[in-house]
């Protein structure tokens, strides 16, 4: 089953998600442009549970 995401291709979905869990907080370790990596952090966790949520089919909080 794959994710529908609107104005974006689902390939680049999974690569900027695979590539934003492991960069995004050694940004934080490094402090670099720490405010915007944690509002990115912070978008991508909520994005990763209306994703899971999809899956499974209801809302897990």
């Amino acid at each position: 089953m794959r994710y529908n995401a609107p104005f974006i291709l689902w390939e680049s979905v999974v690569y900027l998600g695979t590539a934003a869990e492991p960069v995004l907080p050694i940004f934080l370790l490094l402090e670099l442009a720490t405010r915007l990596t944690a509002l990115m952090l912070f978008l991508f966790n909520i994005i990763a549970v209306a994703v899971l949520s999809c899956f499974v089919g209801r809302w897990i909080l």
